[in-house]
This record gives structure tokens, C-alpha cells and sequence, in this order.
């Protein structure tokens, strides 16, 4: 990708140029932009880490990275001055914790850093971000227990933790996301019961908690959980109800009885 580009267009608003083959690093010569709100650089193949000073792009808006060979790190304190409200960052190679990047960037509604390589916890400090109305942070390795704190967040209509490492209960301060419309907690380690007050969520469209550690009763199946199906409590070992095959309260049938030819055998 050209590194004159900035040069010659400092005064560009609006940069899209997904799908081109790009590889290289992001050219430095995008800071000087200052102009710009919208840069769409996905699905290319670009490398290297995000440059440091895209975070001083005070005008910037909407910024899409998704789907290239970017790594690690992530800029510290990314929207320190910028009025950033979508940002894509999946399908790329970032590693290691989320840290504060995002910490300043309270205008944020819409993050995605989905299919990476994040390990560490989800900070408690998430919760700064109060317009958020997507966050999606499915397939990445991330561990520790869901903050209670994700609870605050008011606005958000899809909530995506699937294909990590979390561990311990899901936070009873969920049943507070009264917009939230998509909610997908499958393929962790979570355990304990499904808060019952979830089922006060009337704009859940979409749930599922499959494959994790849960135990207990399903939720009552009444409004919109009369919906969901079997898929959405699957391989919950410890976990039953409607409309899950297996009935709580249901005594285990009872070991074998052994013969009296074992019996024999062993003396």
C-alpha cells in the first residue's frame, strides 16, 4: 500500500479500500488526515502492528482493520482523543490482554475483536463503555470469570463471549440487559446456574449457552424462552429441564446388579 497516499490527499474525509490485495504495513502517511472519519482497510493483507499515532486521528469515527495479518499489540488507551464509534478488529493475529486499550473510547457502540488470539481476563472497567450496543469477543482465549460489571451496559443488543476459556457462573447482573436481542455464552467452561431472571429479557432473540459446565434448571419456558431450543442448553452435562431430555429431580438408574457368575469369578 502506497505510502504517498496521505500525502497527496491530506484533506480526505472517507478512505474505503477493502478487497484490494493490499500487504505491508498501514502507511504512516495516514496521519496526516486528520480529517478523515471513516477508513476501511479490510480484507486485505496487510501485517505489522496498528501504527501508534492512529489514536491521535481526532475526527476518526469508524474504522474497520478486520480481516488481515494484523498482530500485536494493540495501541494502549486507542481513542484517547478520537471520537471512535465502530471499530472491527476480527480475523486477524492480535495476542495477549485487552488491557486499557479501549478505555478512553467511551463514543464506542460497536467493537468487534472476534477470531483472534486475546488471552487474559475481560476487565472490569468495560463497563466505561456505555454506549456499546455490539460487543463481540467470540474465539479468542480468553479466561477468568465474566465481570458482573458487562451487566451496566444498558444499550447493547448482541453480546458475543463464545469459543473461550471463561470459567465460574454467568453474572445474575445480565438480567439487566433489557435490549439485548442476541446473547451467546457457548463453548466455555462456565458453571452453575442460569440466572432465572433472565427470562426478563423480552427482546432476546437469540441465546444460547451450550456446550460450557452449567447445572441446574433450565429457565422457565415462558415469553421468549418458550422459543429456544434443545441446541441452545446442549452438552450442559449437570443441567436439566425443558426442553432438554432430561427431566430434574429424575432419580440415576441404578448400577448393575452383579451375577452370581461374577460373583463366583471373584472368589
Amino acid at each position: 500500500m502506497s505510502e504517498e497516499i496521505g500525502a497527496y490527499f491530506p484533506g480526505l474525509e472517507v478512505l474505503l479500500m477493502s478487497d484490494n490485495g493490499f500487504n505491508g504495513s498501514i502507511p504512516s502517511s495516514l496521519g496526516n488526515m486528520s480529517l478523515m472519519y471513516e477508513l476501511d482497510l479490510s480484507n486485505n493483507s496487510l501485517q505489522g502492528q496498528i501504527p501508534g499515532w492512529i489514536r491521535n486521528m481526532s475526527s476518526l469515527e469508524f474504522l474497520d482493520l478486520s480481516r488481515n495479518n494484523l498482530s500485536s499489540p494493540l495501541p494502549p488507551r486507542f481513542g484517547t482523543s478520537s471520537k471512535l464509534k465502530v471499530v472491527y478488529l476480527s480475523r486477524n493475529k492480535f495476542q495477549g490482554p485487552i488491557a486499557k486499550t479501549f478505555y478512553d473510547s467511551v463514543e464506542i457502540f460497536a467493537l468487534d475483536l472476534s477470531h483472534n488470539d486475546l488471552t487474559g481476563r475481560i476487565l472490569e472497567w468495560i463497563d466505561r463503555l456505555s454506549n456499546l450496543r455490539f460487543l463481540l469477543l467470540s474465539y479468542n482465549n480468553l479466561e477468568g470469570e465474566i465481570p458482573s460489571e458487562i451487566g451496566n451496559l444498558n444499550k447493547i443488543k448482541a453480546l458475543n463471549l463464545s469459543h473461550n476459556s471463561l470459567i465460574g457462573p454467568i453474572p445474575s447482573t445480565f438480567s439487566n440487559l433489557k435490549e439485548i436481542e442476541s446473547l451467546d455464552l457457548s463453548y466455555n467452561k462456565l458453571d452453575g446456574e442460569i440466572p432465572p431472571r433472565l427470562v426478563e429479557l423480552f427482546s432476546l432473540e437469540f441465546f444460547s449457552v451450550a456446550h460450557n459446565n452449567l447445572s441446574d434448571k433450565t429457565p422457565a419456558r415462558v415469553a421468549q424462552f418458550a422459543t429456544f431450543e434443545e441446541s441452545c442448553y446442549r452438552d450442559n452435562p449437570f443441567l436439566c429441564g425443558e426442553p432438554l431430555p432430561k427431566i430434574c429431580g429424575a432419580a440415576m438408574p441404578p448400577s448393575p446388579t452383579p451375577t452370581s457368575t461374577n460373583n463366583e469369578d471373584n472368589g
